[in-house]
């Protein structure tokens, strides 16, 4: 059997790289697609909130299962129960805490939604503060909630 080598012959010249800041539209023409890309980035901004997505998501994993059994234990109890497993040193911090991560979690989340898919500046800008202010609105009012079942014992 005889081993026949395949070669693709490209039909168009290597692109000429110059030297410059890419406002010659003939000059943009001839850059490569990367060093097109390159040049409408994100301004090398964009990382940190990439890797705050992951470390929430990875933390909400951990813990939503407890959060979970805990909802599924208080189940059908009386509400003098409730308040007193939700109020416990035990049980708040870790609700708190599912509170904090979830609503961080979910404005990146919006921020990202919003950026890619509003394209008018003026109400971008306006979807992103009205997002931060309903996220601190929020989780203000969890922690108050939190805090007064722990603090508060009906």
């Amino acid at each position: 059997m005889t081993n026949v080598l395949l070669s693709v012959q490209m039909d168009f010249p290597a692109p000429v790289l110059k030297h410059g800041d890419g406002d010659n539209p003939e000059e943009r023409q001839m850059r490569t697609p990367l060093a097109r890309v390159r040049g409408l980035g994100s301004a090398k901004s964009g990382t940190d909130a990439f890797i705050a997505e992951r470390v929430t998501s990875i933390a909400l994993a951990l813990l939503t299962p407890y959060v979970a059994i805990i909802l599924i234990l208080l189940a059908g109890q009386p509400h003098e129960a409730v308040v007193s497993w939700l109020g416990s040193i035990y049980v708040a911090p870790a609700v708190a805490a599912f509170a904090v991560i979830s609503i961080v979690h979910m404005r990146l989340g919006m921020n990202v939604v919003i950026e890619d898919y509003v394209h008018g500046h003026g109400l971008k800008t306006l979807l992103l503060v009205a997002n931060w202010m309903f996220c601190w609105m929020l989780l203000a009012l969890c922690i108050f909630a939190i805090l007064k079942l722990m603090f508060v014992q009906a």
